[in-house]
């Protein structure tokens, strides 16, 4: 109701209670859908959702509560709040990962789930590129198309920092170099649009170039055949959306392993 009415302080106060009193199981579980489906974000609200994670769970209800919050992110509209949300979980999951154990086990997002939400992506990023090369110019649509392309290449930037940073990349390479449609498709949408999706590229070559990422050399190679033209024709617009890639990209291919 505050949330519908705009009335930031009825909300805050009621993160504050919710921080302080005790949930039922069937309570937390709307604490955090609603926690996604206002994308709440300050000090409060981050208390609030250390509680949910915190709550001793079984690693499948983790699973669970991970992939809503990963998915509520994933699939928001509002730039602003998907950036303060990744930064909010991209913390958590690293303090969690070091510090924090709950009977025993790592309270983590699985392997399974990020792969889940990586192959997710794909399919989403092949679909818009496969709208977009069939639209015209003139079509209204287009650019809500090529902003989608540009939201999933995001997404999938995102996932990929987090499989690097909690050392479960490996995969990523051999799945990144198989996607021999994607980059077919690539390779017809306009350099402007497209180069988002380059620099998931040039995260995985620059991983392994710092070691981060240890694959085989059938996989370093395929990758580089399926994605090094791309990645050379798309440099230009990427150097001027971030430049200091071009320093870690030249030093990443200096010490790419033979």
């Amino acid at each position: 109701v505050c949330a519908a009415i705009m009335f930031d302080a009825g909300i805050l106060s009621c993160l504050e209670y919710l921080e302080a009193v005790p949930w039922s199981e069937e309570e937390e579980e709307k604490v955090l859908s609603c926690h996604s489906e206002l994308q709440l974000h300050g000090s409060v609200s981050e208390e609030v959702l250390q509680r949910v994670l915190t709550e001793p769970s079984t690693s499948t209800r983790v699973d669970d509560i991970f992939l809503r919050m990963l998915t509520g992110v994933l699939q928001a509209k509002d730039e602003k709040a998907r950036r303060e949300m990744k930064t909010l979980i991209s913390r958590l999951l690293r303090e969690y990962a070091s510090d924090y154990k709950s009977y025993g086990q790592r309270l983590d997002v699985s392997k399974d789930i990020l792969y889940h939400l990586c192959h997710r992506c794909l399919s989403s990023l092949i679909l818009c590129l496969s709208e977009a090369t069939c639209m015209d110019d003139s079509m209204q649509d287009r650019g809500v198309i090529m902003a989608e392309i540009a939201r999933e290449a995001d997404n999938m930037q995102w996932l990929v920092d987090i499989l690097i940073d909690r050392k479960l990349g490996d995969e990523i390479v051999k799945l990144w170099a198989d996607q021999k449609e994607l980059s077919v498709l690539h390779s017809k949408i306009p350099t402007m649009y497209r180069h988002e999706i380059s620099r998931i590229t040039a995260q995985l070559c620059i991983a392994i170039g710092r070691g981060h990422l240890l694959v085989p050399k059938e996989t370093r190679y395929s990758l580089l055949a399926t994605w090094l033209e791309p990645l050379y024709e798309d440099f230009g617009w990427m150097r001027r959306a971030c430049r200091s890639i071009d320093k870690k990209l030249q030093i990443a291919m200096y010490d790419y392993p033979n």
